[in-house]
């Protein structure tokens, strides 16, 4: 049995052609700052570990396909953004991580240029926050992630609580 995204995926896999490639976007995010630029930030969201180990030449297939889509915004980022005039400005990106996102790591598809957040810094980098811009990001690197005990940090311990209330209502 196949998995779908939507009601709107599934209806276009049994009802049209299968001569197209059909992909969900995981998240889409924009803001329009005081300036009038506008900016986009369009997100492919993966779990620490998925697609990390072998898989099925099906799913092989529809990771290619989504790989093509990836690569065809990136291009339309790469022409707009190199438009000084245009008042739009593009980024496509892939967010590796799981909620409540204590880290995640961001790579940014137009460069291939990837950077580990924290929590914090990496809610900032989604609200466009322009001392979170992809140039200002605080970053850390692999082993100080790995030594860090989430468990025990008290704003970390926080946060899950708070999610944890939300998770509630």
């Amino acid at each position: 049995m196949r998995e779908y995204a939507s009601e709107l995926t599934a209806y276009i896999d049994v009802k049209c052609e299968h001569n197209m490639t059909v992909n969900d976007i995981d998240c889409v995010i924009y803001k329009k700052m005081p300036s009038g630029i506008c900016y986009i930030k369009i997100i492919k969201s993966k779990h620490s570990l998925e697609d990390l180990c072998s898989v099925s030449e099906k799913k092989r297939w529809a990771l290619d396909r989504q790989y093509e889509l990836q690569q065809l915004f990136v291009t339309m980022a790469k022409i707009t953004n190199a438009n000084d005039d245009c008042k739009i400005k593009i980024g496509v990106y892939k967010v590796r991580g799981d909620s409540p996102y204590k880290s995640a790591t961001i790579t940014d598809l137009t460069t291939g240029e990837e950077k580990i957040v924290l929590n914090e810094e990496f809610n900032k980098w989604l609200e466009f926050n322009p001392d979170a811009s992809w140039s200002k990001l605080k970053t850390i690197t692999q082993e100080e992630l790995n030594a860090m005990d989430f468990e025990t940090d008290p704003t970390q311990i926080a946060l899950d609580e708070s999610l944890n209330e939300l998770r509630k209502m």
